[in-house]
């Protein structure tokens, strides 16, 4: 089998974020007023954001050299996920166009009280395309960083993708969206027999499943075929489970400001130390720091900078221990 071109092919789906940090609550909202029809936020920044592309910006700066296959519209928000790319180092060659000829917009309204609130412009739905799988057989590693999300939301699209990058030799990961209405769309199963690692976060893999403990829901994927099943439980870490058994992997404690896509950085702190020849339970630790970092700056690619600033900062955590389940 010839060398590979990218160390990661990320796969899946692209966006521009607003974020407004410091919006009032309702009961604050006049107190905050500056003027008829203006009200004083702490900042605006104008971010690319998508799982994919958040994954793709956060491995490039841990040094893996990566493949971005996601869309944008033929509009002015390209751009910014084109310079995003050129910034970081991420191929951005295989940028397709949505079928609607625009690019997601996503205005998050970050509150004090830690809960947001996201404003799309509409086009969710429209955002699809027609991917170039063959791309796809470039990666060591190809991770479909958006199950359930357009392109990705199409049963046949998953099915193909998974089976495309395995037969290619590639190490297949997946995160995933909460599944519409709720459920898992049963013509989505035969695509899991393809995925080496599975990232749900613990909504997700209940909701999919219909279990009411991670550990039933992950016996659930297990059968259906993914080799290992890492299942976030947000500040409590994240539960590793294949043939083998399962352990706990605890969160470290630090002060979160936004967790916003900070299970994208968990994804891809797993996959560069997959590349590394880690382990999955290795693999899980660093995970956890990269999104440790991610979660104390304001934007989902923000926080990690370079594997150095990473190492360090674990090193200056506290340790949790793991526990077998």
């Amino acid at each position: 089998m010839k060398e590979k071109q990218f160390d990661v092919v990320c796969f899946g789906f692209g966006c521009v974020d607003v974020l407004i940090e410091g919006f009032p609550s309702a009961e604050n909202f006049e107190n905050n007023s500056i003027g008829k029809g203006m009200v004083r936020v702490k900042s605006s920044t104008v971010s690319p954001g998508g799982d994919a592309l958040n994954e793709a910006t956060v491995l490039s700066k841990l040094g893996n050299k990566v493949k971005l296959v996601c869309a944008a519209g033929n509009d002015d928000l390209r751009a910014v996920i084109e310079k995003r790319g050129r910034d970081v180092g991420f191929d951005t060659s295989d940028l397709g166009t949505t079928d609607s000829g625009k690019t997601l917009l996503s205005i998050v309204l970050m509150q004090g009280n830690g809960q947001h609130t996201f404003l799309s412009n509409g086009e969710f739905e429209t955002s699809v395309y027609e991917p170039n799988f063959e791309t796809l057989k470039s990666g060591r590693i190809v991770s479909l960083a958006s199950m359930f999300v357009p392109p990705l939301n199409v049963p046949e699209a998953v099915v193909h993708a998974a089976k495309t990058a395995k037969d290619a030799g590639a190490i297949v990961c997946a995160d995933c969206g909460f599944p519409r209405h709720g459920t898992l769309n049963p013509d989505f199963i035969p695509a899991f027999q393809y995925i080496d690692y599975f990232f749900p976060n613990e909504d997700e893999i209940l909701g999919m499943t219909g279990k009411e403990n991670v550990e039933e829901a992950a016996d659930v994927l297990l059968e259906y075929g993914v080799k290992n099943v890492i299942a976030k439980i947000g500040k409590r870490g994240c539960i590793l489970c294949n043939k083998d058994g399962k352990v706990h992997v605890p969160a470290y404690t630090v002060k979160a400001v936004d967790s916003t896509g900070a299970g994208d950085n968990f994804a891809a702190g797993f996959i560069h130390s997959l590349l590394r020849g880690k382990t999955p339970l290795e693999c899980c630790k660093f995970a956890t720091g990269v999104s440790a970092v991610s979660v104390q700056h304001v934007g989902a690619s923000v926080g990690v900078q370079s594997l150095e600033q990473v190492e360090k900062a674990i090193e200056g955590f506290e340790k949790g221990a793991c526990e077998s389940i």
